[in-house]
């Protein structure tokens, strides 16, 4: 039985943002710094000191201004244009005698806050080019490794300078620590809302204050920043809005080069943004870049967990295991270390790295002995490994918990498979069949249920003595594995599981003793799956079942099953697979059905690889054998002359009787005569021959040696009796040649007997109608003719035959004139 792997797409305990998408500030001209300018068109030169003031104040960054211009610009001075509209209105000349009043008390004002905020213009020191909303520092080595909430509630505290806090150092030249600043008073708002989750208002507060104009530095790229993480937790599951996201902080990234306060959030929310949209890769390429340029951030504490899990999706396993194995190594006590070594098992099994699994599993489950609080994915590896260390007790243990604590999980049926085939391999085969059971109700058309089918058939295979309770869904297939085998076969389309039932199928023949239908099966599997998990085993098999085919074949003279099972497998296979024996008796039967020259073949071929001196003796008689069957004598003593002096018996005679037929082709009678009697001589003690007894008696027979003969076929018909059956027909010729010796001895009687029972018993027609013709002519040499017209009228029959028909009439015709003229022809 297989158990099917499968791995969870992802262990971790990560947390998971949302974003939405936010639409980019606008740009702001000038500088750096935010500018105001304030221009007064009066129609007085004594109100130009107003513009100088104004032009002092360029640049200085003074909050206070802003707050004042605000003021100007909102609430406070309405009363300046309602002055100007009374000007319009009226033409009253105090109106503009209000109006500069009101300017020149402006004036006064701003002075007065000038002088108390500095020194003057040109002392007031300007303030920093660029500043950021920075990650918090990181935590001193010893200090336990924050988790991902931890650092979220630490950065997004609002005003930790103001509540006393010491302001971090400025960033370090390598930019591995960010330093903090403190939240512009613009963005404060927002913040506010952002920490409390409430990511849409913040989004939509940040968006109104970046389409303001003249909003400072400071305050801008703040905004920006934040207004990207808002996007980050609203964009969940919205593709569109999650590229927007991407744009944004990558926007974010080239606007504020490295290394920047800010920059290693906006790396670590970039790669779980890639992460949602399934770019694994670029995900990967994100977070390498917050480990390489801010290696002392805490965010990069999770860097290499998450290195690995997406270097798993990627499909690299072997560079996941070093990024989670270093992950360990640095941070033992991590809230992410049982995630991370549960990873370490999913990979190892992944790459097929049972050891290696199985050391991460224990390690679990000694760290963490508690089942309950792990999840049914990571429970299910530790199954597996488990499972695949041939550990069957610990992994029944494992997966009985886990199918108990998530029943109707999306892995249970998984489990519950895995399970079923741990409990078989410890030797509980019906509690196994009752999972596999169970799993097959849950889910009847999946390939759990198709897999537990095919267990359920495999185990009634292995395992048919079993008392199954008739009541379980898979009773009929334990009962009948082959039809079960077949149902799937009906229902599926993958042709992974094709292949495995197809291989387990043709087992199922072979144990079932139908050899040859196994063997169809197996040559399937190997042929159609070349390049299978089974085709080595199934070619393994094949060659198996060819071998009971044979030996079935042998036992039967079936030569045509063996010269079918021969056209069907290439020679090389036989040779590699089959030993000596089968090759040669493969020979043989081709030769019983007349394919001669694929039995030389073959034995040529066999003869280079022969085992011994015998067996290369042996093929090259057989050879000689079929030369002189058709009579190329000249070949048949050419091989025979590489036959050495051999010991054995068999041989000896096998060589007298092939050489006297090389004599006897070659019209050498007499010295055929002295071979056939050398062959029978050897081992004389023993039987001879029935084949060289005929060959001998007929040569003696047509020598005109015919009490000789005689003694011959009495003793050739002696050894074609012990198997009547099989020998029928040569037994039958046998007679009937014996029955032509007598007669010519002038036995008549013994002759005429010996034909009636060939005419009575002989399987062929011919034969019995050849028997009824030598009985017509024996009669008529007796001047029987009465007895001769019956015979004849035998061998013609009822005129099915129009050969014999003729035979008959020619016969009948030629005792008539041999009759009527009788005294003329002597």
């Amino acid at each position: 039985m297989v158990c099917n792997l499968l791995f969870p797409a992802s262990g971790s305990l990560r947390i998971f943002f949302q974003s939405a998408f936010s639409r980019s500030p606008p740009e702001t001209g000038g500088g750096s710094s935010w500018e105001v300018t304030v221009s007064f068109s009066l129609f007085g030169r004594g109100f130009r000191m107003m513009e100088a003031f104004a032009r002092a104040f360029k640049g200085r960054g003074l909050q206070m201004i802003e707050k004042m211009t605000g003021a100007i610009k909102g609430r406070r001075f309405r009363m300046i244009e309602m002055l100007t509209g009374a000007i319009k209105s009226r033409g009253i000349k105090m109106a503009s005698i209000l109006l500069s009043l009101g300017v020149l008390v402006l004036a006064s004002i701003s002075l007065v806050i000038w002088y108390a905020v500095g020194s003057g213009p040109g002392k007031t020191a300007a303030p920093p080019a660029e500043s950021r909303l920075a990650s918090p520092a990181a935590p001193a080595p010893e200090s336990k490794p924050p988790a991902r909430q931890d650092i979220d509630k630490a950065e997004n505290v609002p005003g930790e300078a103001e509540r006393g806090g010491s302001v971090p150092p400025p960033p370090a030249s390598d930019g591995s620590k960010p330093a903090a600043v403190p939240v512009h008073p613009l963005v404060q708002p927002a913040k506010a809302e952002y920490d409390g989750g409430r990511y849409g208002r913040a989004a939509e507060m940040l968006s109104e204050l970046l389409r303001q104009n003249n909003v400072e530095a400071t305050a801008q790229e703040q905004a920006k920043r934040l207004l990207a993480d808002c996007s980050f937790h609203l964009a969940e599951g919205n593709n569109k809005k999650l590229l927007e996201t991407v744009d944004a902080y990558k926007q974010i990234l080239e606007q504020y080069k490295d290394p920047s306060a800010g920059n290693d959030r906006a790396y670590f929310n970039l790669a779980h943004t890639y992460e949602k949209l399934k770019f694994y890769y670029e995900a990967a390429a994100a977070m390498e870049k917050l480990l390489i340029r801010y290696p002392g951030s805490p965010l990069a504490v999770d860097a290499p967990y998450f290195l690995g899990e997406m270097n798993m999706k990627t499909g690299k396993t072997e560079l996941a295991a070093a990024r989670l194995e270093d992950f360990l190594s640095r941070h033992p006590d991590h809230p992410k270390a049982k995630a991370a070594t549960l990873q370490m098992v999913a990979i190892h099994l992944a790459g097929g790295r049972i050891d290696a699994a199985l050391q991460s599993a224990k390690t679990v489950l000694n760290r963490w002995p508690n089942l309950s609080e792990l999840p049914a994915d990571a429970l299910l590896n530790l199954g597996l490994a488990h499972y695949w260390s041939k550990q069957y007790t610990d992994a029944t243990r494992i997966l009985s918990v886990a199918a108990s604590l998530y029943p109707a999980g999306e892995q249970t049926a998984v489990t519950l498979y895995v399970l079923g085939c741990s409990l078989f391999h410890a030797d509980r085969p019906t509690a196994a069949l009752a999972v596999f059971s169970r799993v097959k109700e849950m889910k009847p058309d999946s390939w759990e249920g198709a897999e537990s089918t095919l267990a359920a058939a495999n185990i009634g295979l292995v395992r048919p003595e079993l008392k199954v309770p008739f009541f379980l869904s898979l009773a009929q297939a334990f009962r009948d594995p082959l039809e079960a085998y077949n149902q799937i076969l009906q229902t599926t389309r993958n042709h992974g599981l094709i292949e495995r039932v197809r291989f387990q199928r043709a087992y199922g023949l072979w144990m079932k003793g139908r050899y040859r239908e196994s063997f169809r099966e197996f040559q399937y599997v190997a042929a159609t799956y070349p390049l299978g998990a089974f085709a080595a085993s199934s070619r393994t098999w094949m060659m198996a079942s060819v071998e009971k085919v044979l030996d079935e074949s042998f036992q039967k003279n079936d030569h045509t099953v063996v010269a079918a099972l021969y056209f069907q497998i290439p020679v090389r296979d036989l040779r590699e697979s089959l030993n000596f024996e089968r090759l040669y008796g493969i020979g043989k039967s081709l030769a019983a059905i007349g394919l001669d020259a694929d039995a030389k073949s073959l034995w040529k071929a066999i003869r280079r690889q022969a085992p011994d001196d015998r067996a290369r003796d042996l093929l090259a008689v057989s050879i000689a054998r079929l030369d002189l069957e058709r009579r190329d004598a000249a070949e048949a003593s050419r091989v025979l002359q590489d036959v050495r002096q051999s010991k054995d018996t068999g041989l000896q005679r096998e060589v007298a009787a092939l050489r006297a037929g090389i004599d006897r082709i070659a019209g050498r009678r007499s010295d055929a005569i002295l071979r056939y009697g050398e062959a029978l001589n050897v081992h004389a003690d023993q039987a001879g021959d029935p084949f060289l007894h005929r060959e001998l008696a007929m040569l003696l027979d047509a020598e005109g040696r015919t009490p000789q003969a005689i003694d011959q076929y009495r003793k050739a018909l002696q050894g074609f009796s012990a198997d009547p059956e099989r020998l029928a027909t040569v037994l039958a010729d046998g007679r009937i040649r014996l029955a032509d010796s007598y007669l010519k001895d002038g036995t008549t009687q013994e002759g005429m007997k010996l034909l009636q029972d060939v005419s009575n018993t002989a399987p062929d027609a011919s034969l019995r109608r050849w028997s009824w013709y030598r009985m017509g002519r024996a009669l008529e040499s007796q001047g029987n003719m009465t007895g001769a017209d019956k015979a004849f009228a035998q061998v013609k029959g009822a005129g099915e035959d129009e050969f014999w028909g003729k035979v008959a009439d020619f016969s009948r015709e030629d005792a008539q004139w041999s009759r009527k003229f009788k005294d003329i022809i002597r």
